[in-house]
Formats: structure tokens, sequence, C-alpha cells
């Protein structure tokens, strides 16, 4: 393991004096030294305490400082490597500006052209445009601290044939990744609770990841999430991360107790969590129905594990209705339900959380996260059966969020 440290440590390193080195021709000496010193300083401290100070979620403090000390270090560093991308593009024409030279004197060959004009010669245009990135990305990161609880709610309207007349207007609210450990206040949660209760939702549905790790993490904000409601019930599944298979745990008996104690919170919530299970809504003046389904976190990437079964799931759900499924990994869309299940009309995820970082707007989508999951954020869909995934409410890592901000949906279903 300390052998893994040291390694990252030195990696660390070069690219912090690979950047400094580069830097230091378009700064005054003066300025160049304080710059140095802040990022030195930063670095250093940034290191002991990520070195020295236990990460324990059951220590409020020590797990908030940790998450920032931690979020600082990725900021710096990841700014650097922006930064430091366009100074290796910027040397490495100047090594084939200097091999021409080199050719020329061996060969005698015509004299090279310069790769750059006297006007730029001094590391001017890409030294600048490197720092220029360098410094968007960093005061970018470093704003996105602030958007942790600026939760935004999206209305989205989804038309579908065969939903029966009498849930025509069905307003779902989703919520997704509450990540619990991640919230240090509780007053904004007790607004957005609020918020959600005067949109008056006839379902609430959360689709997993209720916390980083321990159930614990939970027991400050429960008494404000069990006041959500809605008139046919606030319903919840399983993420990957409430398995608690991310921590070091004292014993087998340890990650059980703390699994049962999750079950036991989402009861105490007052939430319906379906553990590869289905609820029949039905309408209060009428025989129209919706089969709600939920399943365990299934996905197609190993490393978050296949707990769900949609086939128990569906047992004894006629084919012909309506049903609504909750699956926690959009990856499980891709590869069960849209090929296999044409009959599951409605699929609600989460998971993503858009890395917390991109563009998220009708003229533009982008994040470096849709290099891994082909379903990352927003509505996609096709022959009357879509998939919604939900950018998640809370923070993993890097706890803020970039253009993609904290969310909340609103799904309007109409009959077309």
């Amino acid at each position: 393991m300390w052998i893994r440290v040291g390694i990252i440590f030195l990696i660390l390193v070069c690219i912090m004096s690979y950047f400094l080195w580069h830097l230091k021709y378009i700064t005054s000496p003066s300025m160049f030294i304080k710059i140095k010193y802040i990022f030195v300083t930063l670095f250093f401290i940034s290191i002991f305490f990520i070195s020295f100070l236990p990460f324990n979620t059951q220590s409020t403090s020590n797990y908030f400082l940790m998450n920032y000390v931690f979020g600082t270090l990725v900021l710096i560093f990841i700014s650097m490597i922006i930064g430091s991308v366009i100074f290796i593009i910027y040397d490495l024409f100047k090594f084939f500006e200097w091999a021409g030279y080199v050719v020329f004197k061996i060969f005698k060959t015509s004299k090279p052209v310069p790769l750059f004009s006297p006007i730029i010669s001094r590391y001017t245009f890409l030294i600048w445009l490197g720092t220029v990135l360098s410094g968007t990305l960093f005061v970018s990161l470093f704003k996105g601290f602030f958007n942790k609880y600026n939760f935004k709610f999206k209305n989205i309207t989804v038309r579908f044939l065969n939903l029966p007349q009498d849930f025509n207007g069905l307003k779902i609210v989703q919520i997704s990744d509450i990540h619990s450990g991640s919230f240090r206040s509780s007053k904004p949660l007790e607004n957005l609770v609020e918020k959600i209760n005067k949109l008056h939702p006839d379902l609430i549905l959360f689709s997993g990841d209720l916390v980083n790790n321990e159930a614990i993490e939970m027991l400050p904000h429960i008494q404000n999430f069990k006041k959500l409601k809605a008139q046919y019930g606030v319903y919840s599944i399983l993420g990957n991360h409430d398995y608690g298979d991310y921590k070091q745990w004292s014993s087998t008996a340890a990650k059980e107790k703390n699994f049962n104690d999750l079950i036991d919170t989402h009861q105490k919530l007052g939430w319906t969590l379906l553990r590869n299970q289905h609820i029949c809504l039905k309408h209060p003046t009428s025989e129209a129905s919706v089969y709600l389904l939920g399943v365990e976190n299934w996905s197609k990437m190993a490393r978050f594990g296949k707990h769900g079964d949609l086939k128990k799931t569906l047992m004894h759900v006629p084919e012909d209705s309506f049903k609504i499924l909750m699956s926690h990994d959009p990856t499980h869309f891709e590869a069960e339900v849209e090929p296999h299940y044409p009959h599951i009309h409605l699929t609600l995820s989460g998971h993503t959380h858009g890395f917390q970082f991109g563009v998220n707007q009708p003229f533009l989508k982008w994040s470096p996260v849709e290099y891994v999951y082909k379903y990352w954020a927003g509505l996609y869909g096709k022959n009357n059966q879509y998939l919604y995934v939900n950018t998640g409410m809370g923070c993993i890592g890097y706890q803020g969020r970039v253009g993609i901000l904290p969310e909340i949906t609103v799904i309007n279903l109409e009959k077309s």
C-alpha cells in the first residue's frame, strides 16, 4: 500500500513541478514565488490531512474535513493537469523544431521554418492558453463547492399510448442519490422537503443510494425526509452504495448489521422499500391501476454487482398493465430492460450523478461520464418505452457540482 502511495505522491510532485516550471515564464519573479508557495503549501497540507487524519464516518467533523481536503487536492491537480496538457503540446512543437535544426546542421538541408514566429516565440500563446484553462477550471471547481445545496427542479412530460385514462396527469417526483453523509446542514433539506410537498405529488419515488457507506449517515435527516407526502405514497429502492461495499468492516457481522439498519431506516422514513418486488397502485375511484416495480441494484459493470431480479419482480404482473420500474443503475435499462422487456413503459434511474461536472442544457449536453455511460442524464426513449436518469441530490468524492446541479425531477404522465 505504502509503495502505491509513494508512487502517487511522486507523480503529483512531478505534475506540480512541470506546471510551475512553465508558469514562471509568464509571471514576474515576485508573483511566481507567491504562486509557488500557495500551491506547495496547499499540496502538503492536503497530503498531511489525508495521510494522518483517520477517515471515520462516525466522526462527522473528520468526515467532512476529509471530503473537503480531498476535494481541494483534486481541484488543484485537475487544474494543473489540464494546463500541463497544453504545455506538453507546446514542448512537443519545440522538440520537433529543435530536431529540425539538428537535421539541418548535420545534413546541411534547407533551414527549417520555425514552428513559432518571433511574436509568440517566448511561450506566450500556448502557456497563456494552458494557464487560462487551468485558472478557469480551478475557479469553476471552487465555485462548485457552493452548489451543493443549489437544488434544481426539472419538469418533464412523458406521453404514453396505453396509460390508463384515469391516471392521465399523474405527477411523480423522483429523487435519487441522496448520499446523506454528504450533507452537514439540515435546514436546506428541510426547505427542499417543503418545496416538494407544495407540489402535491401523486407519487414520490427514490431511486437508490440513500447513504455513502453507513446507515448512521441518515440519522440526522430522518425527521426531515419522513415529512415527504404523496397521494399514493413514497417508494424506494437500493443503490450500489447502500450495501456497504465501499468500507472496510471489522467483521462480516458488522456489515450485515449496517445493512439491516439501513433497511430499518427506510421503515423509519415511512418509505416502502421494494426489493425485487412490485405493488399495484389502484385508482381511488375506478378499477384502473398502474404497477410499480422496484429492483435491487443491477449493473452490467461487474464492480457494481447484480442484486436485482427483474423476472422475480414481474411475477404475477399482467403483461398488458402499465408499468413503472425503479432501477438505480441505467446500464440495467440498456442491458436488460430495453432489449428484453418492451412492456415496461417507464424506467427511473440515477447513479451517474452526471459526474457532478458538465453541461446539461437543451442546446448542449456533455459530461465526461458520457464516455462511460450510454444513458447518463435526462430522458431517453423510443417505441413507447422511456428511461429517465436523475443526476442525483448528493455528492460523492468531490463535494460540489459544476454545471450538473443537484436535481429533483417532476415527471408528469399523460395519455397520448
